[in-house]
């Protein structure tokens, strides 16, 4: 069973994104954390402090309607959802829940209309999260994956890392594609992950291509149009490659990063 958690800054655009996880995994025997988190601006302000428990309250006010609107919209019978409102930044809260909680997977949404929120703080989870994180772009209308790509490497990987991948994989019958962007690294440096893909995604459809190319990031795009995969999976090893992805400024990757879903796997 699965603990998923949702960050919500109570947008439609975070409702979508709660909304699919929910359709992904499934209600029964899930557990589905909701987690809000304010800031006072003016905090210097001497009247700001009497004043949290009532912000505080308006905020598990506004979590609570969430969590009826999410109800309404998506089947929820034998789910266990709970509520958190926090004060402080996104990042850290969603962190340390993850850490209390034994999350198995972060799931929000990414930029979008009528989101004050989320954008670069979906990238800062990511890169302060110890838990995958999933990213929802707002173009975003199913999790339903006939197509999964996977960026290897050909360094070291632990088996629990991929561990919600396949998963997913399992629930969605996707197709895996192993991509391996060749840069003219030794062969003596790199690790062959093949009997672990064949562990991981045992009894899927999987086959590994590979492109050799000086820049990992745009041929990763490439290979995701080329292949038309609806998730992009990666190992975010703290190397900058996640931040070269998400900040690039070719036309092509911007575009394609703004609709397809990304996978942000934790070594």
């Amino acid at each position: 069973m699965a603990h998923i958690l949702l960050p919500t800054d109570l947008s439609d655009q975070s409702l979508k994104a709660a909304t699919l996880a929910l359709d992904l995994f499934g209600a029964d025997g899930n557990t589905f954390t909701l987690v809000h988190a304010y800031t006072a601006i003016g905090l210097a302000d001497p009247m700001i402090p009497s004043m949290l428990p009532d912000i505080h309250k308006v905020h598990d006010e506004g979590l609570a309607d969430f969590e009826q609107r999410l109800r309404g919209k998506c089947e929820t019978t034998g789910a266990v959802i709970r509520r958190i409102v926090a004060f402080g930044p996104l990042a850290g809260t969603v962190d340390d829940v993850a850490k209390e909680q034994d999350i198995d997977l972060v799931v929000m949404a990414s930029s979008g209309s009528g989101s004050l929120l989320f954008g670069s703080n979906t990238t800062g989870v990511i890169q302060g999260a110890q838990v995958p994180v999933l990213e929802i772009p707002a173009e975003a209308r199913s999790l339903t994956f006939k197509k999964v790509l996977f960026a290897d490497d050909r360094s070291a990987i632990e088996q629990h890392s991929l561990d919600i991948l396949g998963a997913i994989v399992r629930l969605s019958g996707a197709e895996v594609v192993i991509a391996h962007v060749a840069t003219g690294r030794p062969a003596s440096e790199q690790v062959d992950n093949t009997a672990l893909f064949e562990r991981v995604f045992a009894g899927q459809r999987k086959r590994t291509v590979l492109m050799e190319h000086d820049n990992v990031e745009e041929a990763l795009f490439d290979i995701a149009g080329r292949e038309e995969v609806d998730l992009i999976a990666l190992l975010h090893r703290h190397t900058g490659l996640w931040e070269r992805l998400v900040n690039g400024s070719t036309t092509k990757a911007v575009a394609l990063h703004s609709t397809i879903p990304v996978l942000a796997l934790e070594q």
